[in-house]
Protein backbone atom coordinates (compact mmCIF):
# COMPACT_ATOMS: atom_id res chain seq x y z
CA UNK A 1 0.00 0.00 0.00
CA UNK A 2 3.02 2.26 -0.13
CA UNK A 3 2.16 5.32 -2.09
CA UNK A 4 -1.61 5.22 -1.74
CA UNK A 5 -1.78 8.40 0.31
CA UNK A 6 1.78 9.64 0.28
CA UNK A 7 4.39 10.88 -2.15
CA UNK A 8 6.22 7.59 -2.69
CA UNK A 9 4.70 7.15 -6.14
CA UNK A 10 5.26 9.35 -9.17
CA UNK A 11 1.67 9.94 -10.20
CA UNK A 12 2.72 11.31 -13.58
CA UNK A 13 4.11 7.99 -14.79
CA UNK A 14 1.86 5.00 -15.42
CA UNK A 15 3.56 1.65 -15.03
CA UNK A 16 1.16 -1.19 -15.92
CA UNK A 17 3.26 -3.77 -14.07
CA UNK A 18 3.27 -1.68 -10.90
CA UNK A 19 -0.47 -1.04 -11.28
CA UNK A 20 -1.18 -4.77 -11.58
CA UNK A 21 1.06 -5.48 -8.58
CA UNK A 22 -0.75 -2.83 -6.56
CA UNK A 23 -4.15 -4.32 -7.45
CA UNK A 24 -2.93 -7.79 -6.41
CA UNK A 25 -1.61 -6.37 -3.10
CA UNK A 26 -4.95 -4.74 -2.39
CA UNK A 27 -6.90 -7.87 -3.35
CA UNK A 28 -4.79 -9.94 -0.96
CA UNK A 29 -5.78 -7.74 1.98
CA UNK A 30 -8.05 -9.74 4.27
CA UNK A 31 -11.14 -8.45 6.02
CA UNK A 32 -9.39 -9.23 9.31
CA UNK A 33 -6.52 -6.93 8.31
CA UNK A 34 -8.97 -4.16 7.44
CA UNK A 35 -10.78 -4.64 10.76
CA UNK A 36 -7.45 -4.42 12.59
CA UNK A 37 -6.56 -1.20 10.74
CA UNK A 38 -9.96 0.32 11.47
CA UNK A 39 -9.77 -0.58 15.16
CA UNK A 40 -6.25 0.88 15.42
CA UNK A 41 -7.27 4.10 13.66
CA UNK A 42 -10.37 4.42 15.87
CA UNK A 43 -8.21 3.94 18.97
CA UNK A 44 -6.07 6.90 17.86
CA UNK A 45 -9.22 8.98 17.35
CA UNK A 46 -10.43 8.20 20.87
CA UNK A 47 -7.02 8.92 22.42
CA UNK A 48 -6.79 12.28 20.63
CA UNK A 49 -10.40 13.11 21.55
CA UNK A 50 -9.39 12.69 25.20
CA UNK A 51 -6.36 14.97 24.69
CA UNK A 52 -8.57 17.55 22.98
CA UNK A 53 -11.15 17.41 25.78
CA UNK A 54 -8.43 17.83 28.41
CA UNK A 55 -6.94 20.84 26.65
CA UNK A 56 -7.21 24.50 27.58
CA UNK A 57 -10.51 26.25 27.06
CA UNK A 58 -12.56 23.08 26.70
CA UNK A 59 -15.27 23.15 25.47
CA UNK A 60 -15.04 25.69 22.73
CA UNK A 61 -18.72 25.33 21.89
CA UNK A 62 -21.65 22.91 21.87
CA UNK A 63 -20.45 21.25 18.67
CA UNK A 64 -17.24 20.30 20.48
CA UNK A 65 -19.21 18.44 23.15
CA UNK A 66 -21.24 16.68 20.46
CA UNK A 67 -18.12 15.67 18.53
CA UNK A 68 -16.48 14.33 21.68
CA UNK A 69 -19.61 12.36 22.59
CA UNK A 70 -19.73 10.94 19.07
CA UNK A 71 -16.13 9.73 19.34
CA UNK A 72 -16.58 8.14 22.75
CA UNK A 73 -19.90 6.44 21.98
CA UNK A 74 -18.59 5.05 18.67
CA UNK A 75 -15.36 3.89 20.30
CA UNK A 76 -17.31 2.10 23.04
CA UNK A 77 -19.56 0.47 20.43
CA UNK A 78 -16.50 -0.68 18.51
CA UNK A 79 -14.80 -1.98 21.66
CA UNK A 80 -17.92 -3.99 22.53
CA UNK A 81 -17.76 -5.90 19.26
CA UNK A 82 -16.24 -9.34 19.75
CA UNK A 83 -13.22 -10.62 17.91
CA UNK A 84 -14.24 -11.98 14.52
CA UNK A 85 -16.95 -9.37 13.97
CA UNK A 86 -17.50 -8.90 10.22
CA UNK A 87 -15.91 -5.92 8.49
CA UNK A 88 -19.33 -4.47 7.66
CA UNK A 89 -20.31 -4.32 11.35
CA UNK A 90 -17.00 -2.71 12.31
CA UNK A 91 -17.48 -0.10 9.59
CA UNK A 92 -21.00 0.61 10.85
CA UNK A 93 -19.65 1.05 14.40
CA UNK A 94 -17.26 3.82 13.31
CA UNK A 95 -19.83 5.40 10.99
CA UNK A 96 -20.82 8.15 13.43
CA UNK A 97 -17.19 9.28 13.62
CA UNK A 98 -16.90 9.30 9.83
CA UNK A 99 -20.11 11.27 9.41
CA UNK A 100 -19.48 13.77 12.19
CA UNK A 101 -18.18 17.32 12.24
CA UNK A 102 -14.58 17.67 13.43
CA UNK A 103 -12.93 21.01 14.18
CA UNK A 104 -9.52 21.84 12.82
CA UNK A 105 -8.60 24.34 15.57
CA UNK A 106 -7.13 24.60 18.20
CA UNK A 107 -4.01 22.46 17.78
CA UNK A 108 -5.33 19.46 19.74
CA UNK A 109 -8.46 19.48 17.60
CA UNK A 110 -6.36 19.62 14.44
CA UNK A 111 -4.59 16.39 15.43
CA UNK A 112 -7.97 14.79 16.10
CA UNK A 113 -9.31 16.01 12.76
CA UNK A 114 -6.36 14.41 10.97
CA UNK A 115 -6.86 11.14 12.89
CA UNK A 116 -10.50 11.08 11.77
CA UNK A 117 -9.32 11.58 8.19
CA UNK A 118 -6.93 8.61 8.56
CA UNK A 119 -9.80 6.52 9.92
CA UNK A 120 -11.94 7.62 6.98
CA UNK A 121 -9.22 6.59 4.51
CA UNK A 122 -9.15 3.08 5.97
CA UNK A 123 -12.84 2.53 6.73
CA UNK A 124 -14.21 4.08 3.55
CA UNK A 125 -11.55 4.41 0.89
CA UNK A 126 -9.34 1.39 1.49
CA UNK A 127 -12.24 -1.01 2.04
CA UNK A 128 -13.70 0.10 -1.29
CA UNK A 129 -10.35 -0.18 -3.06
CA UNK A 130 -9.85 -3.69 -1.66
CA UNK A 131 -13.32 -4.72 -2.78
CA UNK A 132 -12.70 -3.35 -6.26
CA UNK A 133 -9.28 -5.03 -6.45
CA UNK A 134 -10.81 -8.37 -5.47
CA UNK A 135 -13.38 -8.01 -8.24
CA UNK A 136 -10.70 -7.09 -10.78
CA UNK A 137 -8.49 -10.05 -9.89
CA UNK A 138 -11.42 -12.47 -9.85
CA UNK A 139 -12.29 -11.38 -13.39
CA UNK A 140 -8.83 -11.90 -14.83
CA UNK A 141 -7.38 -8.43 -14.24
CA UNK A 142 -4.50 -7.34 -12.07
Amino acid sequence: MAGLYDDQVDRNVYDPRRAAEFVRELAATTDAQLVEEIRAAADVVLRLAEVWRGGPGWPHGPMDRDAYATATVAAKSLAALPSGTPLSAVTVAVGPILNGWWPERPEAAAALHEAVERLRRVAMHKTTLVSDARWITSHGGG
